[in-house]
């Protein structure tokens, strides 16, 4: 966990210090611009699950996403997102999660960096294996997903983002939270 964090931090500061010196005039304008983009993430989910009985552990995971920026205020995107194993410390379970989903984006500022929040509708997907025997439990239903972040634009095209989500599971996962921090690159086109 804290070499997530560390390297989260350093790279947040990378990017800072090489996108500092100035844009020019006609391109500082066009970071909000109208357009396509596609992302690729890393991410570490914190389980959040709740009365389950059982003491799981956080995952790492990865998320990708393509998503269209309507304009300088908002973007929807697609986004299909896999949790690797929040394994379980007694009795000795895992389990995998994967969400498909649609969220919207809001955009109060605009420039070269751009904090937004997000709030979105999910297909979440779990399938739970035990180690000692074969039992499996599978279940599919639908959760939402809230949470903030920010694009850091490296230049016109190349993005650099930060997301802190968290994810509420509905139906029949309505106890299978969990929050996720990413981080990530997106290209605008």
């Amino acid at each position: 966990m804290f070499r997530v964090l560390a390297t989260s931090i350093a790279l947040v500061f990378l990017v800072a210090t090489a996108v500092h010196a100035e844009a020019p005039p006609e391109e500082e304008n066009d970071f909000s611009r109208k357009g396509l983009y596609l992302g690729a993430y890393g991410v570490y989910a914190l389980n959040a699950y709740r009365n389950t009985g059982k003491d799981y552990g956080n995952s790492p995971g990865a998320n990708i996403r393509i998503g269209y920026r309507g304009n300088e205020w908002y973007a929807l995107e697609a986004v299909l997102e896999w949790v690797h194993n929040f394994e379980s410390h007694s009795p000795d379970v895992q389990a995998r999660t994967i969400i498909g989903g649609v969220n919207f984006k809001g955009y109060p500022l605009q420039g070269r960096f751009q904090p937004y929040g997000l709030i979105g509708l999910n297909g979440y997907d779990i399938n739970s294996k035990r180690k000692t025997s074969n039992k499996d439990f599978e279940a599919t239903d639908w959760g939402f997903r809230f949470g903030i972040g920010l694009d850091i634009y490296a230049n016109r095209n190349w993005v650099v983002g930060l997301e802190s989500t968290y994810v509420l599971g509905a139906g029949e996962l309505w106890e299978a939270d969990y929050a996720a921090f990413g981080v990530g690159i997106q290209y605008r086109f």
